[in-house]
């Protein structure tokens, strides 16, 4: 055995055992294993692993009980997620901030594809850069303060009922994206930004490796499923609600059971609740408290620089540009002081922020209980966070600012919650109200040619009780500029759109326009179920 070899023992939440043994490769590479301790324990096993991890003969023969016998009392603690055990904060695989021995399952290795907390810069430049110049903007603002509250949630139990994810919705460029990477600029960079395009298993083990840190889930347009709202249902609860699936014993040096404080911000098109409206479903309250909509202003309003007061779309786009590279140039110093300042007076920080999220709360909304209290007391988190952030020197923001920023946004989502437009959120509607303002279109019978004019959406053919809207795939680019695949796929899912030349979204078909043969790519729809989907 060589003498370079050594072990450490850990214990998981589950109060398993392991083993973590450093060894030498073959090529004299150092190399770790993390074993179960009772698979450790069996030299034949112990070996085969050693050996199967590029070890040579002599230090995969390991003498364990002798080396574990040598070991101090106590174990380090296996973490399955990032954020706080015991009384320090593990920010990332190699950064823990205070005295416990924590360790960072090596299995979760969401980490190596995404862009892990990291630090560029100087606190004062991300001050005078990114965080005094976001303040010009109420939503990268507020991004920033979503930042800082997810490390303070563990302070919030009283409450806090569950974590949430809070939506960012508009449709078109309207900076939504600059937002997500100025507040991601607190803990890191923002180069892979995740987003929705990933499995339920990836998606827990992303909140595993973020937990007690902002969870940045870019473009529910990502998603796949035609379905949307049921994946955005099912998976914002279990992100919120603090658990990822449960695997057998069998897999657990692959698969760890993970667990997480979901405190997530994500972007999109449409509002989560037109979403569910589009999929003929209605959200509970539950739902609201987990899953806040805040609408964006749009495109031509300013989007999220709409109180700045710039001269126009350059100006705007410049604005957005100069932040998001100053938040790549300055990034995670934030979190880093922010970590040891939380760490340094997590005896005080309950009250603390049980009065501050008390004292929102009665702000905005006094009168009130259920699902609009539940709502306040997570926008009061992000309020405690900001007057925390100020009195330790990291936000260079005045006390006023955060309550009254905050203030404006949540009212803003409770506006729109309770006065949602979801006519022009439900693609049947928006397909049929189109083919009803142009008229009749025409009618063919099979085989007959197609002619059309130039200005025409669509046409109508196919025998009486079968009778199909084809409509161009320009025309529903108007009605669906920033979704028009998704909506395809949602349609299809619903037995309205019909799918196209092999398995396609839409169909090639030769028309006469003007007077002109020509190719036009065509969706086709099932008319009575569109009509019936549109006005019942």
């Amino acid at each position: 055995m060589s003498p370079t070899s050594k072990i450490r023992r850990y214990r998981d939440e589950d109060g398993t055992e392991w083993s973590l043994i450093r060894f030498k490769r073959y090529d004299h590479l150092e190399e770790t294993a993390l074993l179960p301790r009772q698979k450790a324990m069996n030299p034949k096993e112990l070996k085969n692993a050693l050996l199967a991890r590029g070890a040579t003969l002599d230090e995969a023969n390991l003498d364990f009980a002798r080396l574990e016998a040598e070991l101090p009392p106590g174990c380090g603690i296996l973490a399955s997620r990032t954020g706080w055990h015991n009384r320090s904060f593990l920010i990332s695989a190699n950064r823990c901030i205070g005295d416990d021995d924590v360790l960072l399952n090596p299995a979760l290795k969401v980490g190596s594809i995404l862009d892990a907390p990291s630090s560029a810069g100087t606190l004062e430049g991300w001050r005078e850069h990114v965080a005094k110049p976001a303040l010009r903007s109420d939503y990268t603002a507020f991004a920033i303060l979503h930042a800082l509250a997810a490390p303070l949630f563990r302070f919030s139990r009283s409450s806090l009922q569950e974590g949430a994810l809070f939506h960012l919705w508009a449709s078109g460029s309207t900076g939504k994206t600059t937002a997500l990477k100025v507040g991601a600029s607190v803990a890191g960079p923002q180069a892979h930004l995740p987003d929705w395009d990933a499995s339920t298993r990836a998606l827990q083990e992303l909140a595993a490796t973020r937990s007690g840190l902002q969870l940045v889930l870019d473009d529910t347009e990502k998603i796949k499923d035609a379905a949307k709202w049921r994946v955005l249902g099912s998976t914002v609860h279990q992100l919120t609600g603090g658990k990822g699936t449960t695997y057998s014993q069998a897999v657990q040096d692959r698969l760890p059971n993970v667990k997480f404080d979901g405190w997530g911000l994500s972007t999109g098109p449409l509002s989560i609740e037109a979403e569910f409206a589009v999929g003929r479903n209605i959200r509970t309250d539950g739902d609201r408290a987990r899953m806040i909509d805040i609408p964006v202003p749009g495109k031509a309003e300013g989007g999220i620089w709409s109180a700045a007061n710039y001269p126009g779309k350059k100006a705007r786009a410049k604005a957005s540009e100069r932040l998001a590279n100053h938040a790549k140039e300055y990034h995670g110093a934030a979190l880093i002081e922010w970590v040891t300042y939380l760490v340094a007076n997590q005896d005080t920080l309950e009250a603390s922020v049980t009065g501050y999220i008390d004292k929102f709360v009665d702000h905005v909304c006094p009168d009130q209980g259920g699902v609009q209290r539940r709502i306040a007391q997570k926008f009061g988190l992000m309020f405690a966070a900001g007057r925390l952030a100020i009195e330790a020197g990291i936000l260079p923001w005045m006390p006023r600012d955060c309550g009254r920023l905050l203030s404006r946004i949540y009212r803003c989502s409770q506006q729109e919650a309770q006065n949602p437009e979801k006519p022009q959120d439900d693609p049947a509607t928006a397909i049929w109200q189109a083919t009803r303002d142009r008229n009749v279109l025409p009618r063919f019978a099979n085989g007959e040619d197609i002619k059309i004019v130039e200005s025409c959406p669509g046409f109508i053919a196919g025998p009486s009780g079968k009778r199909r809207l084809f409509m161009s795939t320009d025309a529903l680019s108007v009605l669906f500029p920033d979704t028009l695949a998704s909506t395809i796929d949602q349609l299809t899912s619903l037995g309205i759109a019909l799918k196209g030349d092999g398995g396609k979204r839409t169909r090639q078909i030769r028309v006469s326009v003007g007077g002109r043969q020509k190719k036009v790519r065509f969706v086709a729809f099932n008319l009575r179920s569109l009509k019936k989907a549109a006005v019942g």
